[in-house]
């Protein structure tokens, strides 16, 4: 078989540059997520072909191995609890490399979703309903979302940031977790899954985007609108119906944030401080 490449006419710089990207008709797969035509601007927000996202994840994993490999710079914002967050991309951007692969293999008939060798034979079934998408900026920062489609929920199995702009990744993070929302609402999908990664802030992170955890599925943080958790909060924290909503729903969303703390706030396996990030 031979190995499915990625042609890079771009100098390596080029890669970690968060740019706008050619619009390119977008690879149809199993359960395809169309996404919507809005877009900010300062995002272009839709749905990218495996090579277009390999090719990314690609620079962004250079990126952080280096960042690593250069150990502690006073000007890097991959300081203090980000250099956590950093060793945890670096590993990351690796595995979701190898899938953006395995999601063009496919695409192109080189590859079929239900003959993979482990790791990845596990992940079959998923990756055949999985489109990546991403939020691009040119200086705000960009992320990329592994989003596969079910017949009753939309899962976020994996989502990332271009380390170089880690501070505006997140908030590209935050902007495309908003963008899935929506078009999962546009196609009638209620429930939005996101499997969360490390994040600095902890649970108040993706509290910042209505992610809370789920009771139906162990492990993954789910969408509430705002309508919907203030009631929601209440319920579980005992409040009275005639009470303040507001000192309900921040009872029910520190009780909340806990769970989720357990989720997302712990540092990756085999982290040391004073180590080279």
């Amino acid at each position: 078989m031979r190995p499915f490449l990625i042609t890079m006419p771009l100098a390596a710089a080029a890669l970690l540059a968060p740019r706008p990207l050619i619009h390119a008709p977008a690879v149809a797969h199993r359960g395809a997520l169309r996404m919507s035509a809005a877009a900010t601007s300062e995002y272009l927000l839709k749905q990218l072909e495996p090579p277009r996202a390999m090719f990314l994840l690609h620079g962004w994993s250079r990126w952080a191995m280096d960042a690593r490999s250069n150990g502690f710079q006073p000007e890097s914002e991959a300081i203090g609890e980000r250099a956590l967050k950093l060793k945890d991309m670096a590993q990351q951007l690796n595995e979701l490399k190898a899938q953006a692969n395995i999601l063009g293999l496919c695409a192109k008939g080189g590859l079929s979703f239900d003959t993979l060798q482990e790791p990845h034979a596990s992940m079959g079934a998923r990756l055949s309903r999985t489109n990546i998408m991403g939020a691009i900026s040119a200086g705000q920062g960009s992320a990329l979302a592994f989003v596969s489609m079910w017949e009753e929920h939309i899962a976020i199995d994996a989502i990332a940031i271009n380390p170089a702009y880690m501070i505006a990744g997140e908030e590209a993070e935050v902007v495309l977790l908003s963008h899935v929302v929506s078009t999962a609402r546009e196609k009638g999908v209620e429930q939005v899954l996101l499997k969360p990664p490390y994040q600095v802030e902890g649970a108040a992170f993706y509290e910042r985007a209505h992610f809370y955890p789920s009771s139906t599925h162990e492990g993954m943080l789910e969408y509430r609108p705002p309508a919907e958790a203030a009631p929601a909060a209440a319920a579980e924290g005992g409040a009275e119906p005639e009470g303040a909503v507001e000192g309900a729903a921040a009872a029910g969303m520190e009780e909340a944030g806990e769970a989720a703390a357990a989720l997302v706030g712990a540092p990756p396996p085999g982290f040391e401080w004073g180590g080279i990030f």
